[in-house]
């Protein structure tokens, strides 16, 4: 239900964009979304036009569960 949230808002398909739903998700905190985005293949390193990875966004957030699944999957 929340990928499908997010998949609206930003406009963009599970299949072509996974990087940008991972840094979206991860904006909202979703971890559950990001770890199905990152079994799905989704490059969790990739940057944003402002430099921002997910585990930026997660830092910037304060998000410990977050950054732990991140640093875990690298």
């Amino acid at each position: 239900e929340r990928l499908f949230f997010l998949e609206n808002i930003m406009g963009a398909t599970i299949d072509t964009d996974m990087a940008r739903l991972a840094r979206e998700a991860a904006r909202f905190g979703y971890v559950q979304i990001i770890r199905y985005l990152w079994t799905g293949g989704a490059d969790l390193n990739q940057t944003d036009e402002s430099g921002m990875s997910p585990i930026l966004i997660a830092a910037s957030r304060g998000d410990l569960p977050l950054i732990r699944f991140l640093v875990e999957s690298a």
